[in-house]
C-alpha cells in the first residue's frame, strides 16, 4: 500500500469559512425585513380601520342628518297643513320676497324677467275674474317694478288727491297713499323698498282691507 502524500494540487477544495460580521449582518438584514413586514402590516390594518371608522362616522352622519331633515319635513308639514295660510315665494333673482295669504283665496303669479314689473302676484277671495279684457277688483295685488323707490313715489306723489305716509313692512320703512287714484280701483298702494327696485301692495276691493293688512303684517322682504 502506497503511503505517499497526495499531492495538495488534487485535494478538493475546502469549503470557504464565513466570517462573523458576515453572519451578524445577514441576521439584521433578516431581522430588519421582518420588521418591516410586522409594521406595514400593522400600518396597513391601523389605514384599513382608521378608514372603516372615517366610512361609519359619515354614514352615520348623513344618516342622522336624514333623520333630522325627516323631523323638520314632518313638522313643516304638519304646520302647513294646520296654518291657515299659504306662500308665495319668490325666486332669488327677484330677492327671494315671502308673501303669505289665506290658502283657501285664489291667486295667480306672473313673472317675467325682462319686463318692468318682474312679479305680479295676484289675490283674491274669489275667482280671479276677468271681463272683456278688465280684471275684477283685488284683495291684494303685489308687484315686483324695477323702478326704484324715489321713482315709484314721484309718481303717486304727482296724484294731488292721495295722501301719503309712513308705515313699516317687514322692518322696512316704506311709502303708503291712498284716497281717489286716477285708475279709479285702487284704494291704498305701499311702496317697499328693495335695493333697486320696489314691491308695490295695493288693495283694490276696500271689503278687505283688513285681510290687505294682514298680508303686509306676514310678507317677508330681504331689503
Amino acid at each position: 500500500m502506497n503511503d505517499q502524500p497526495v499531492p495538495s494540487s488534487i485535494l478538493p477544495p475546502s469549503a470557504p469559512r464565513k466570517s462573523p460580521t458576515m453572519l451578524i449582518l445577514v441576521v439584521v438584514l433578516g431581522l430588519g425585513a421582518a420588521l418591516f413586514a410586522t409594521l406595514a402590516i400593522v400600518s396597513f390594518g391601523q389605514a384599513h380601520r382608521a378608514k372603516a371608522d372615517a366610512n361609519a362616522t359619515k354614514l352615520a352622519a348623513a344618516t342622522a342628518a336624514r333623520t333630522d331633515q325627516e323631523a323638520k319635513d314632518t313638522i313643516a308639514a304638519r304646520q302647513s297643513n294646520e296654518s291657515p295660510f299659504r306662500s308665495y315665494l319668490a325666486p332669488n333673482e327677484y330677492g327671494g320676497f315671502e308673501i303669505k295669504f289665506p290658502k283657501n283665496w285664489s291667486s295667480s303669479i306672473d313673472e317675467e324677467a325682462s319686463s318692468t314689473t318682474q312679479v305680479a302676484l295676484l289675490i283674491n277671495p274669489d275667482f280671479i275674474r276677468r271681463v272683456n279684457g278688465t280684471e275684477g277688483l283685488m284683495a291684494a295685488r303685489v308687484t315686483l317694478s324695477q323702478r326704484n323707490l324715489d321713482a315709484n313715489i314721484k309718481l303717486y306723489a304727482s296724484q294731488k288727491p292721495l295722501s301719503q305716509s309712513t308705515v313699516s313692512v317687514s322692518g322696512i320703512r316704506s311709502t303708503q297713499f291712498s284716497g281717489t287714484f286716477n285708475d279709479k280701483r285702487t284704494q291704498r298702494i305701499v311702496l317697499v323698498p328693495v335695493r333697486d327696485k320696489t314691491i308695490i301692495f295695493a288693495n283694490e276691493d276696500k271689503n278687505y282691507a283688513r285681510e290687505f293688512d294682514a298680508i303686509l303684517a306676514q310678507s317677508k322682504i330681504v331689503p
